[in-house]
């Protein structure tokens, strides 16, 4: 996706890809937000550990830091929705830019 900027980067390979979605099932526990939903990985932040999923085919798209433990609580990973890939690239990706380049 050529919408993509610095520092967010999408998947290089469906094996990067399912590398994420599989993580994240991993670490979220039985009550997390996302728990039981399917997600598609969207992009990834390179300079940190937050993933971009689109939600159940979309438009919701979900940004997870994502912590490389198996999570017990709903509160982990941190998740915050967007209501469209749109609102992400505009109230997300473009302000994370501005704050990378500085």
């Amino acid at each position: 996706m050529s919408e993509f900027i610095e520092p967010w980067e999408a998947p290089m390979a469906d094996q990067q890809s399912q590398h994420f979605q599989d993580e994240l099932q991993r670490e979220i526990a039985q009550d997390h937000i996302l728990s039981g939903l399917t997600v598609r990985t969207l992009a990834y932040r390179v300079d940190r550990d937050d993933v971009a999923f689109i939600v159940d085919g979309g438009p919701r798209v979900a940004v997870v830091h994502l912590t490389y433990s198996v999570e017990t609580t709903p509160d982990w990973p941190t998740t915050k929705f967007y209501d469209s890939v749109e609102e992400f690239l505009r109230n997300r990706m473009k302000p994370d830019h501005e704050e990378y380049v500085l």
